[in-house]
């Protein structure tokens, strides 16, 4: 596939990801008047017979896009080991909102388990997307600052349990989806990537 081709899809996995799941958590949450953004998990979302199936069929297809976007997003910034372990760790939070959709609140203990893996392989995964986009010399102010302030909330929600942390995370996630899509056009192309030796 040619590097157009590979940034089209790059940036339309993101749009798509973050659109779907925009779309099925508002419609969640006006079809389940109950829920308070900052009193409730988004998880609590995938209950309720309507609510419900609209939240865990959003969640799975997010992570379908999320899957598509990580492994897009590896053929662009090239076959490295940080790139590669990235977009494994990319595809494993992918694989836990699948869970969390598949496994709603209640079916335990699969959901708690996709929950709590979703945000430590996503965090890793911004982490070492950060540390090879900043080699690369092509990374962003906002890439660099939704990546610190996705890991950042990600470490507090851990660490506080807060649905309202858990919301700010998942913004400050979507931004930085959509800022590596900036990033991922300024990256050269991969034979350009290595340097030559000296002896």
């Amino acid at each position: 596939m040619d590097r157009k081709a590979l940034n089209r899809r790059v940036t339309l996995s993101a749009i798509g990801a973050i659109c779907t799941f925009i779309v099925t958590v508002a419609g969640s949450v006006l079809l389940k008047p109950d829920y308070h953004i900052f009193m409730n998990y988004l998880s609590n979302l995938g209950t309720g017979e309507v609510s419900g199936l609209l939240f865990n069929a959003g969640m799975v297809l997010t992570a379908v896009l999320l899957a598509l976007y990580f492994a897009s997003l590896r053929q662009v910034l090239g076959n490295r080991d940080r790139v590669t372990l990235g977009t494994a760790s990319g595809l494993t939070s992918a694989a836990a909102l699948a869970g969390v959709g598949i496994f709603p609140v209640g079916v335990e203990p699969f959901h708690t388990f996709f929950a709590a893996l979703f945000f430590p392989a996503s965090a890793l995964a911004v982490v070492l997307y950060h540390l090879s986009v900043t080699e690369d010399r092509i990374s962003t102010p906002i890439s660099r600052a939704s990546g610190v302030a996705y890991v950042a909330l990600g470490v507090f929600f851990v660490l506080l349990e807060r649905p309202w942390v858990e919301n700010l995370a998942v913004v400050a996630f979507g931004i930085w989806l959509l800022a590596m899509v900036e990033v991922s056009q300024r990256s050269p192309p991969a034979p350009s990537r290595h340097r030559a030796t000296t002896v």
